[in-house]
């Protein structure tokens, strides 16, 4: 097999052990150009494919020091022992010292023949009062500037040998680029000089802790970190490669270890008014917009040992012992007043490894892993590592060894944690273009601070997921190989790139979604999986849904019949319905009979894997029985570290009626008026099976409200006083009852004008039922006609995250967002939904709404397939088509009565609202659909409205000529 032939993340493998290898082989040690090392690389890193890892050492070890045989005077200058080097996975043949040894810091003194100097010597006019650290090249002073009196930091390189120009030249480069740099989140260089023929550098003496530190699980037990402190972070990096790069300079070691977290005080203290005004201006931007807890803290880059000018176009070559501490680095106190330096890399495992090519795996850009041409991109690669790790508390490219983070970073993009990414998605969009393997899709440095400070981090979006169809949708219906089957065997298809994404954490989870539990036997006709049929493995999911929903500190979907038995359609389908995870699993029947127990074995993947999280096999009674579905509910939600609220209502005294409730709920669906007609079947089922369950009496009730809202005005009265008469009946069977309070509050607001009771009725139901996508949808509406806007879209977007799949609800998201002065966003989001969804009329509608509002005809003929759009088309051309089309497409699911208004309104004057209207304004209050309220509110064609006495004395929420 040859190298081509193989896995891309096997191709990234072993590029990264040849790598290594190469940078040994550059260091000059002859030892590493033998076969035995070549045989010891081969045992301990070929595996399956041995004989492809030897072929191209082999053809390392040619370019780089010709044949076995060469005199070792032909291969490299040997006059100097190399330094042991722990940072190979290859590590060394058994007869090697141990890992302890190798890992041990040469002494400085070891590495010169000049002594160093002594506390308490003065080099130049700075008197050494301590020593904050020492690497194996360089050690870092203490020190008091007599002249200023105050504290500095001097970095001193101190080395002999074959590097000593090397080094030298490379401490100049820094020193030259960090003078050439005045920006307050760079580390100042004061002064430069020699003494006694080694460099030394003068800088800030920065206390404090490094981002590495802050990161940290210990770090973050002090103190979580925050998404506004992540985006500050984020924002204070930005701007400091942004001065970086317009100097043409890169840094090309960005990682946590080289920012630091100082106090505000020292950070402006001492420095020229420019910068100071400009530190002054950064930390109060820190505190009062990106750090609502009040971080004291700003951040310091350093260590630019690895910067280069951009005129440097040759791929710079380094020897192993660059890495050890050639860089100029930050001299630091922690809090306790040790003495620390950070970016010597003297910390054992997190030493920078540094071969061939200068950088840090991990966070290294693909092309400067390979070895490839570099610019400022890769600083903005490198800071999409650090925010990924700040904002997912795991790094974007994990691995206990170099070699390990060289092949993640080349083989394959970092997996987000889908919950975590919709705390700030537009934070997490970033960095998700930071991280573009291609360079020159990554944004600049300058491009990032302003997405930082122009994004909301409390805006949320629906961009971007994608729906499923009302319905029953089977993404598959193939069988597991058995059951709980979704083990190694199961996976192992989705290639190597699927294996290295991190599985989430039970405990991490924070929204759930329920699929279909199928048979495990399928040629059972009673357990059959056939799509659109509602089974016994629907009604288990929906029973599981239920008990779900009383869950706190998770939002758990609502259960809508998908079916998904391989990992990458479980992928799929946690993506449409955008969850952490899925619960899914098997069922099957432990003897014959319908009322025969269930064995179900339940499963929670990971959305963003496939893979099992966790299994539970367990035998309960059969589906409609609420008593085995609680005890595996209870089982779910302890394996995410959750707890069931045991409060709730009344169970039936009928388990049949209980099934015919769940039936009803995930039937009752709001899309289709098809479907609420099924779902107020399975509720008034409920009842003559048990007439005193106030829960089915309820459903009723809210189901012939949501039914009332979208028929003509005749049907509608009908249908609101059935569903008084069942409110009625659940309030005296059971007056606290959630779902009655619910339909209390639709028709308080919609029926009774009671619109500041009904507000208060719904913010505390929906702190009581956060899972309940029907209370947030109620609530962001009446919010809305409170004009509390920002809360209303945010409850709006909770209803649609809670029922994903709604095309309605995410309708009604976005029919907020026009609602509330954002036609264009409303436009795009309508527009990204009608390319996925193409035949939602409720989107095309809304698109017509919006387009005749802004009058422009010929858009809005464009999204209807029957009209016939023109150019230039005129308000009497396009009326005169539009009046035949409204029923077929309405502008929303107002009732015909309030959609035939909006057209008459526009169409009075030509599409220009004016007088004359007060009429028909009369007539619809005179009897109001239900839908009246939010429109006279809200919508833009009731605007002329505000100042007409019949408005505000129906609507008193609206303000004269307001």
């Amino acid at each position: 097999m040859n190298l081509e032939d193989l896995p891309a993340s096997e191709i990234a493998r072993i590029d990264a052990v040849c790598l290594e290898y190469e940078v040994k082989l550059r260091d000059g040690d002859a030892d590493f150009a033998s076969d035995e090392w070549v045989d010891h690389l081969v045992r301990k890193h070929g595996g399956q494919n041995g004989d492809v890892l030897r072929a191209e050492l082999l053809a390392v070890r040619a370019e780089v020091s010709g044949p076995a045989d060469m005199p070792n005077a032909l291969r490299g200058n040997t006059d100097t022992p190399p330094l042991e080097d722990p940072t190979l996975a290859m590590s060394s043949p058994p007869e090697a010292p141990s890992a302890d040894e190798t890992s041990a810091v040469p002494d400085v003194a070891s590495q010169t023949d000049t002594p160093l100097p002594s506390v308490g010597e003065t080099v130049g006019p700075y008197s050494l009062t301590g020593i904050l650290g020492q690497g194996g090249m360089g050690i870092v002073y203490q020190a008091t500037d007599k002249r200023l009196n105050r504290s500095v930091a001097i970095k001193m390189l101190s080395v002999s040998g074959r590097h000593r120009e090397t080094l030298t030249e490379r401490f100049h480069r820094e020193a030259r680029a960090v003078a050439a740099l005045s920006h307050p989140n760079i580390v100042e260089l004061f002064d430069v000089g020699s003494y006694q023929g080694m460099p030394y550098a003068v800088m800030e003496h920065l206390r404090g802790i490094t981002l590495l530190q802050r990161m940290s699980p210990a770090g973050r037990s002090q103190r979580a970190v925050k998404i506004a402190e992540v985006r500050s972070w984020g924002l204070q990096l930005a701007e400091a490669l942004a001065t970086a790069h317009e100097q043409g300079v890169v840094h090309r070691d960005l990682k946590p270890e080289n920012v630091m977290l100082v106090p505000k005080s020292q950070a402006a203290s001492g420095l020229s008014g420019g910068v100071a005004k400009n530190v002054e201006r950064l930390a109060q931007s820190v505190t009062s917009e990106h750090d609502p807890v009040g971080s004291e803290s700003i951040l310091k880059l350093f260590d630019f040992g690895l910067s280069r000018v951009a005129d440097e176009n040759a791929v710079e070559i380094a020897a192993k012992s660059l890495s050890e501490d050639a860089s100029i680095s930050a001299a630091v106190t922690d809090a306790e007043g040790h003495a620390q330096v950070f970016g010597s890399n003297v910390s054992g495992a997190e030493k920078t490894r540094i071969g061939m090519i200068l950088g840090t795996p991990g966070y290294m850009a693909p092309e400067q892993a390979r070895g490839e041409s570099i610019g400022p991109s890769v600083d903005l690669f490198a800071l999409g590592c650090v925010l990924f790790e700040a904002f997912y508390e795991r790094p974007a490219f994990a691995g206990k060894t170099p070699a390990t983070r060289f092949a993640a970073a080349l083989a394959a993009n970092p997996s987000p944690d889908p919950g975590r990414r919709r705390d700030d998605i537009a934070l997490a969009d970033l960095i998700a273009e930071l991280l573009k393997p291609d360079p020159s899709q990554r944004p600049s440095a300058a491009e990032v601070a302003r997405q930082l400070r122009e994004t909301d981090p409390n805006l949320g979006s629906s961009d971007g997921t994608m729906d499923l169809p009302a319905g029953s949708i089977a993404v598959s219906r193939r069988k597991l190989l058995a059951v709980g089957g979704l083990g190694a065997a199961t996976f192992a298809g989705l290639g190597a790139w699927l294996a290295m994404r991190p599985a989430a954490d039970l405990s991490g989870i924070r929204r759930l979604g329920v699929l279909k539990f199928t048979p495990s036997d399928a040629s059972n006709p009673q357990l059959s999986a056939i799509s659109g049929v509602f089974d016994e493995g629907d009604l288990l999911a929906g029973l599981v849904v239920n008990e779900l929903s009383r869950m706190s500190g998770v939002e758990v979907t609502k259960y809508v019949p998908i079916v998904a038995l391989e990992p990458q359609e479980l992928i799929e389908a946690a993506s449409r319905l955008d969850v952490d995870a899925i619960v899914t699993g098997t069922l099957e029947r432990a003897s014959a009979g319908g009322d025969a127990p269930l064995d179900v074995n339940a499963e929670i993947v990971s959305g963003a894997t496939g893979k099992l999280l966790w299994s539970k096999r367990i035998t309960i009674a059969a589906a409609n029985n609420r008593f085995g579905q609680t005890i595996l509910a209870k089982q779910i939600a302890n394996a995410v570290g959750r707890r069931i609220d045991e409060a709730g209502a009344k169970p039936p005294s009928e388990s049949e009626a209980f099934s015919c409730l769940i039936k009803g709920r995930v039937r009752s669906d709001p899309d289709s008026t098809e479907d609420l007609r099924i779902a107020l079947m399975c509720f008034e089922h409920a009842i003559q099976v048990d007439p005193k369950y106030a829960d089915a009496h309820a459903g009723i009730a809210l189901t012939k409200l949501a039914m009332a809202e979208r028929t003509k005005q005749a049907d509608a009265t009908s249908l609101v006083q059935a569903a008084q008469a069942s409110l009625e009946n659940a309030r005296r069977l059971e007056p606290e009852n959630p779902s009655l309070k619910l339909a209390e509050a639709m028709m308080g607001y919609q029926w009774l004008e009671d619109y500041n009771g009904v507000l208060e009725m719904l913010q505390e139901l929906s702190r009581k039922m956060p899972n309940d996508w029907q209370t947030h949808h109620q609530l962001g509406w009446v919010q809305l006609m409170h004009f509390q806007d920002a809360d209303g879209v945010a409850s709006l977007r909770r209803a649609s995250r809670l029922h994903p799949t709604s095309q309605l609800l995410r309708t009604d998201l976005t029919r907020a967002h026009w609602f509330t002065a954002s036609p264009t966003r409303a436009i795009n989001e309508a527009t990204a939904t009608l390319e996925t969804h193409p035949d939602s009329t409720w989107v095309r509608g809304l698109l017509i709404d919006i387009h005749e509002s802004l009058q422009q005809w010929e858009q809005a003929a464009a999204y209807d397939p029957v009209l016939a759009s023109t150019s230039n088309m005129q308000a009497k051309d396009y009326f005169a088509q539009r009046a035949s089309r409204l029923l077929d497409v309405p502008y929303g699911p107002y009732g015909p009565e309030l959609n035939q208004a909006i057209l008459a309104i526009r169409n009075a004057h030509g599409g220009s609202v004016g007088g004359g209207l007060s009429q028909l304004l009369t007539g619809l209050i005179q009897q109001p659909p239900l839908w009246f309220s939010r429109l006279l509110c809200r919508h833009p064609t009731f605007a002329f409205a505000s100042s007409l006495p019949q408005a505000v004395e129906y609507c008193p929420l609206i303000q004269p000529n307001s």
